[in-house]
């Protein structure tokens, strides 16, 4: 008798080279990794790793959709630095504001844990410092991948790889302030304002905002 395995989840496959096969009709993968098999793990991973992301909306602005993920562009042209590099990620579950909020406190620790005063070099950083980075990574790692999202079905929005959608009274600050976040790895997101379904919404959200710097201030 045969064994048929069916997976419905989209899964997360990182490998440490990719290359065309010869008749170019294919991808070689070498030194690969299969990741943990967690509802929205792709997403919250290119979320939480992308040097930039722009988050993408639905037509009725009631939800996240996406988000172009990448180097960014040029504040003068609007065009991608790095195009070849650019990712538009559509979501396959529910994301949502304090999932968002939630990513920026992780890139927020990991660039502590990775930056260094002048004059430090690796070897002789703060210890105890890291110790905390390490905890609160861990901690809010955790949170974000524990949590159960629904799923939504996969939408793309109008305009692909373009940046710069996003009209400028829509953006929300991440709530979160840095010492010098010009030096910073990981950059902070902005969130974009939805159009609310809930009136009780807005009041939920600004003490999440408030329960979270809580949290980073340690």
């Amino acid at each position: 008798s045969s064994v048929f395995v069916l997976c419905v989840e989209r899964r997360l496959l990182v490998a440490a080279t990719v290359e065309e096969n010869s008749s170019s009709t294919g991808l070689i993968l070498r030194n690969t990794t299969l990741m943990p098999n967690i509802h929205g793990f792709p997403a919250l991973m290119a979320l939480l790793f992308a040097p930039r992301a722009e988050i993408r909306v639905n037509d009725t602005g009631t939800k996240y959709i996406g988000a172009l993920c990448g180097l960014g562009y040029d504040v003068d042209t609007d065009m991608p630095l790095f195009p070849e590099h650019d990712m538009e990620v559509r979501f396959d579950v529910e994301i949502n504001i304090q999932d968002l909020q939630e990513i920026n406190m992780l890139r927020f620790w990991m660039s502590n844990a990775t930056s260094l005063d002048e004059g430090e070099t690796a070897l002789i950083g703060n210890s105890i410092n890291i110790v905390k980075c390490q905890h609160k990574i861990r901690d809010f790692l955790l949170i974000l991948l524990r949590r159960k999202r629904k799923s939504q079905e996969l939408s793309s929005g109008k305009k692909q790889y373009a940046w710069n959608l996003v009209e400028p009274e829509l953006l929300m600050h991440p709530g979160i302030e840095m010492s010098d976040e010009a030096k910073s790895m990981f950059k902070l997101h902005w969130a974009v304002a939805l159009n609310d379904e809930d009136t009780g919404l807005t009041d939920e959200l600004r003490t999440h905002v408030q329960a979270l710097q809580e949290l980073a201030a340690g």
